[in-house]
């Protein structure tokens, strides 16, 4: 915020000051990047209250599959600290045979004990959802062959004969090369060095693949510039997202520093630098 001021002579003044607006009470979660068949799901979810009282809070976890609705409610108590957090878990498994998208829904609902209310409790409620993908269990095992198409070409792909095989469905795939692969993955954000970290580790991810192609003499073809274009947007996110005191908090918006989240976005920061991404020092520096 800016505020500038004069008078009816010619006296002029100005001052800047910052400001953080959130709500009284929101939930926030780590939440898996997948779920496999017959994973026991577990969230990390944590609630702030900052309404200044002590209460309660029941928090909803749902999984919406198909045929079924999995659900499981836990409490949790506020009090004199203003974050509480907790892993919760499902109590079944993540079903066989499905694979696709599923919803997961965390709804937070709290009572705060208000003396400027007569007594009556302050209900109040958060709530967040997010798009989880199911993968069958086990290891992929595949067959593959790789060269130059310039003709019609017949080819034969065999599974190892020792092996014992059963699965769900089967896929054939006729790809682009390994390069174009990694281009691809990362531009889509599926290159994550360090799982899902947010920000920083899709960040880590496409800049790891701008310095191969830098190596193998490809960094002035046109694939390279869409990928620095991307960097830099990342880039942009994290550092509006740096706290005041150089760190980065553990949800990637304003909160309590988190050593983990800021060791990464570091580590992020230096190989932009390193493919030519400005970085202001100021930020650089005071991490």
């Amino acid at each position: 915020m800016l505020c500038r001021g004069t008078d009816k002579g010619t006296t002029v003044g100005r001052g800047t000051a910052s400001l953080t607006t959130r709500a009284d009470f929101f939930v926030e979660a780590r939440l898996p990047s997948r779920l496999q068949e017959g994973d026991q799901a577990s969230v990390m979810v944590r609630l702030h209250n900052l309404t200044g009282y002590e209460g309660s809070a029941n928090v909803t976890l749902q999984i919406a599959y198909p045929d079924r609705l999995q659900q499981v409610q836990v409490p949790f108590l506020f009090d004199e600290e203003n974050l509480v957090e907790q892993l919760i878990e499902l109590p079944d498994a993540v079903p066989a045979g499905f694979f696709d998208q599923v919803e997961l829904k965390i709804v937070a609902k709290g009572e705060f004990h208000n003396p400027e209310l007569g007594g009556y409790p302050a209900v109040l409620e958060s709530s967040l959802t997010r798009q989880v993908s199911v993968t069958p269990w086990g290891l992929p095992i595949h067959a593959a062959k790789s060269g130059v198409l310039d003709d019609i070409q017949n080819i034969m792909l065999r599974l190892p004969e020792e092996g014992s095989y059963s699965a769900v469905s089967w896929k054939l795939e006729l790809g682009i090369g390994i390069d174009q692969l990694l281009i691809e993955e990362a531009l889509h954000g599926n290159l994550r060095p360090h799982g899902d970290a947010g920000v920083a580790s899709e960040l880590l991810g496409i800049l790891n693949v701008m310095k191969y192609l830098r190596a193998t003499d490809q960094a002035l073809d046109a694939p390279y510039e869409r990928m620095k274009v991307r960097a830099g947007s990342l880039l942009t996110q994290l550092l509006v997202s740096q706290q005041e005191g150089g760190s980065w908090s553990w949800s990637g918006t304003r909160g309590a520093a988190d050593p983990d989240t800021s060791s990464m976005a570091m580590m992020a920061l230096h190989a932009a630098v390193e493919s030519d991404l400005h970085v202001p020092k100021s930020q650089s520096r005071i991490g």
